[in-house]
């Protein structure tokens, strides 16, 4: 029996890049899997088992010990299937890890109404502190950045600064639709952190950008998103309601992907209460 997700593997120099993507009922997301001579480093976990248990297997199947799994950020998507990866060394960000802590139950009841038995039976949450930067695994560096108010409140970016690599996570989806929306703890929407971001990762000179829904880019992709956040912005603050925003970015951006993050968009931008 195949694999329901697809793999895209890319190679840099002394590290092999594999990103996994579920198929669009699992929302797209994106693990990745940064293989070095001797060991496997993992970005995020999945947001539905089956897929999750897709990914452990390939990993399996590369040969080498997992140095740890990386969750870059709280949303359910990124986490919830870290059921598949428990016995594993398992980091995150501490606010990250004391957010899980408190939201976690809370966020798998609710996917488990829409997901059923795809969901986790249980909450894992990672129980290892990820510090900012670099690590040297096997030659290569990995650097570990903290991202504030972007797409999410807070997130962790992993870096290969020798290849020029950016593990982007939510900061960059491709051709998927943007969930914008979020606030941070202000109660500021976060379109500006965002667009800062994006902008921050061109001067960057990235050549390979591994987002978090939707294959890996090239940074050439980082004008759409820009140009992506300031229309959904405009739009919103022009005081258009959410069925016509919803209309106009499908129209602006036909070919995208994973309507569902429109809805979830919506619940951000016009019903969010907490």
């Amino acid at each position: 029996m195949g694999m329901a997700g697809t793999i895209a593997v890319n190679r840099r120099g002394a590290c092999t890049l594999h990103t996994y993507l579920s198929p669009e009922d699992g929302e797209m997301v994106c693990t990745h899997i940064i293989e070095t001579s001797k060991h496997l480093l993992l970005v995020d976990a999945q947001l539905l088992m089956p897929y999750a248990h897709e990914v452990r297997a390939y990993a399996e199947g590369l040969g080498k010990p997992v140095e740890r799994v990386v969750v870059t950020h709280t949303h359910p998507d990124h986490w919830m299937g870290l059921e598949a990866f428990a016995d594993l060394p398992l980091f995150a960000l501490p606010e990250t890890r004391a957010e899980l802590a408190k939201i976690g139950e809370y966020l798998l009841d609710i996917k488990r109404k829409s997901h059923g038995d795809r969901t986790a039976r249980r909450l894992v949450i990672p129980d290892r502190d990820l510090a900012e930067g670099d690590i040297v695994l096997d030659g290569v560096t990995v650097r570990f950045n903290r991202l504030v108010d972007a797409e999410a409140p807070l997130m962790a970016l992993v870096e290969l600064p020798e290849q020029r690599v950016l593990v982007a996570q939510d900061l960059v989806y491709n051709h998927v639709y943007l969930v914008v929306g979020e606030k941070n703890a202000a109660g500021e929407y976060l379109f500006d952190g965002w667009l800062r971001a994006l902008r921050q990762a061109q001067r960057n000179g990235y050549d390979l950008l591994l987002s978090g829904h939707g294959e890996p880019a090239s940074p050439v992709l980082l004008d759409e998103l820009i140009g992506y956040v300031t229309f959904a912005r405009q739009r919103f603050e022009a005081g258009v309601d959410e069925q016509t925003l919803g209309r106009e970015i499908s129209a602006r951006y036909t070919g995208y992907r994973v309507p569902e993050m429109l809805d979830l968009m919506n619940l951000f931008l016009y019903h969010r209460t907490w």
